[in-house]
């Protein structure tokens, strides 16, 4: 039998997900008579797509005299697949057909669905040809793009060129572009699908709620970049929000066929990380959504599948060389063959770490500290760490990776610490090896933070610290005789390089004098942790040094702090600039939440600064996924 309480909480997600498509109706609709205007693609390394249509018979986008352009093959096509075509719209297409003087202008006929709408000359000038596109019963509506003759590239790419297409405008006549029926019942779907698993993995019917128009807030914006409600994009959000629905009724299997549990909400906190997995592989999947240097990532594993196992990246200006580890390209040899988007590959497995380490900081904390909603509170926040977000979406995932799995094997060491045994030693030694051999930062950083993790633990820690100490030099050494010994000649040249003060009169390097580099380290410490995150970091940390006791928990944050912190003013005063801010999103995610909690528990003043930072910490994390997809 179903309880009340059952009904009224799927009574609530029902209505949470029925207020999202109503939300988004309305967003729409607010949009008014707005154009869906851009190229066709994105030349640049972000390498962005358009959401509201899928091209094809395009060459890659190209910049030349200050125009952003993509050539067209002799036929090529525009297709808007959920396009209502209950309004007329305008169609805009800005082209030109460049020609030598010897051959004749080329003709263009342009069609709607196979019907030949209209035919223009093109010459070497720019032209704006326009389409009046009538009402119709039809759902979606192909435009084709058929030019009379076309130049040979050449004989190593003997693709056609047609015609340069500088932009691509839809505009509806008198209304706002509807919002397709099936692309609200997916958005309502996926809503209540969210909300369904928050409740699946134990949360309240309050708490399941905040989940589902949390996720409705994220997939309502990105179903509004760039049209993406036209487009396929509806599509991925309802299959991430299935797999993030059968996660979590997995968890639930096993959570009720567990007999003993040492924490009864570790479900929720599961829910949490396999929720913010999802969340995010449906950012990735948005069409219009930064790729960067990803692609950089998928040669570089292509490289390792050809048995080119050792090489080398560079800095910024002035370029200094250093060995580029392949961890994270070793990880998806199993899975290459079963996804053929290995982008996709690279940053499902990424993510994959991400959310696992989330779940790793529930783990500990609730172990060490027996603190459930500081646990909880954790596991939560820890995906909505600007920085993580930002190093995931420029593409740099082998740090990403890297630094996620070093947490992860951080979290173990703290529980050798706690008691040593043999599976947990291993599983760490493991894990550090990994987190070496995925980023040289990684590496370095590492070097660094695990011998003071040992060093601050609490007195009479020689026990303690052995077990920690074992796992950092098999690791280490494992390390260092596998991969960063074949590189003496290039740390020589490098520090050679260094030596001679290599780059110092150029703008913006890394080798600039601390006082033009201190401006920027604050700007970019700011950008990566938000303001609200750093005062409640300030706060926890002030909580943990009023504490009675020291235990690992609060040795692995203190030398994780020490660590950041250090490498801060290192890469201030030399050019060893590392990404250490990002080996610092544990650290800031667990002393915020630790803050943010002790101030929930005092006075009424105290309890609103408390929601207060907790709210702009998630509208802030949220607003930087936001803003990693946008229209080219």
């Amino acid at each position: 039998m179903w309880s009340s309480r059952r009904f009224r909480l799927l009574a609530a997600i029902a209505g949470a997900a029925l207020v999202a498509a109503a939300g988004l109706q309305i967003a729409v609709r607010l949009r008014g008579d707005a154009p869906l205007s851009g190229p066709v693609a994105d030349p640049t390394w972000r390498a962005r797509g358009r959401a509201c249509f899928e091209s094809s018979g395009f060459h890659p986008p190209q910049m030349s005299e200050g125009s952003l352009f993509s050539w067209s093959e002799e036929r090529a096509s525009l297709r808007f697949p959920a396009l209502v075509r209950s309004v007329p719209y305008r169609l805009e297409l800005r082209l030109r057909a460049p020609r030598s003087a010897r051959r004749p202008d080329a003709q263009v006929a342009l069609s709607i669905d196979g019907e030949v709408r209209g035919t223009e000359t093109l010459d070497n000038r720019w032209r704006t040809l326009r389409l009046e596109v009538p009402p119709d019963d039809r759902r979606g509506m192909t435009v084709g793009i058929q030019l009379s003759d076309s130049l040979a590239r050449g004989v190593k790419s003997p693709r056609s060129l047609g015609a340069q297409v500088e932009n691509v405008s839809l505009a509806p006549l008198g209304a706002a572009i509807p919002a397709p029926p099936r692309v609200l019942a997916a958005l309502a779907l996926a809503t209540a699908a969210y909300g369904l698993g928050a409740a699946l993995c134990g949360a309240g019917a309050l708490a399941a709620l905040l989940v589902a128009f949390f996720a409705a807030l994220l997939l309502a914006q990105l179903l509004l970049v760039d049209g993406a409600f036209v487009g396929r994009h509806a599509g991925s959000q309802l299959l991430c929000a299935a797999f993030a629905l059968a996660a979590c009724g997995l968890v639930r299997f096993v959570s009720g066929r567990l007999r003993s549990q040492a924490f009864p909400e570790w479900p929720a906190a599961a829910g949490l990380a396999v929720g913010a997995f999802c969340l995010k592989l449906t950012l990735a999947l948005h069409p219009a959504a930064l790729v960067g240097d990803a692609l950089f990532q998928v040669h570089r594993a292509e490289w390792v599948l050809e048995g080119k196992l050792f090489f080398t990246s560079v800095t910024p200006k002035p370029g200094f060389e250093f060995p580029y580890p392949i961890g994270l390209y070793v990880s998806a040899i199993p899975f290459w063959s079963l996804l053929p988007d290995h982008v996709l590959l690279l940053r499902a497995l990424t993510l994959g770490a991400e959310s696992l380490a989330a779940f790793g900081l529930y783990l500990v904390v609730r172990r060490v500290w027996g603190d459930v909603f500081t646990a909880l509170a954790a596991t939560a926040l820890f995906p909505l760490v600007p920085i993580g977000t930002q190093t995931f979406t420029i593409g740099n995932l082998s740090n990403n990776f890297g630094q996620a799995v070093f947490a992860l094997a951080l979290i173990s060491l703290v529980a050798c610490s706690q008691r040593s045994r043999r599976l947990v030693w291993i599983g760490a030694a493991g894990l550090l090896s990994l987190s070496f051999l995925s980023h040289f930062s990684t590496f370095l950083i590492g070097v660094v933070l695990v011998p003071v993790f040992a060093l601050v633990l609490p007195r009479g820690s020689w026990a303690r610290a052995r077990p920690v100490l074992a796992a950092f030099l098999l690791a280490l050494g494992l390390s260092y005789t596998f991969y960063y010994a074949r590189f003496h000649d290039v740390y020589r040249a490098t520090l050679e390089r260094v030596w001679s003060g290599e780059g110092r009169d150029l703008e913006r390097s890394i080798t600039s004098p601390p006082a033009e580099k201190l401006p920027a380290l604050a700007r970019f410490v700011r950008d990566s942790y938000g303001i609200p995150l750093l005062l409640g970091a300030a706060t926890g940390l002030v909580v943990l040094a009023r504490a009675p006791s020291k235990d690992p928990l609060t040795g692995a944050v203190l030398a994780g702090l020490i660590t950041v912190c250090g490498f801060g003013v290192l890469g201030l005063l030399t050019p060893a600039e590392l990404r250490a801010t990002l080996a610092g999103q544990p650290v800031i995610a667990v002393l915020a939440t630790l803050g943010l909690s002790a101030a929930a528990r005092g006075r009424l003043p105290s309890r609103l600064v408390s929601a207060a930072l907790a709210v702009a910490t998630a509208g802030h994390g949220l607003s930087v996924w936001i803003e990693a997809v946008a229209p080219p």
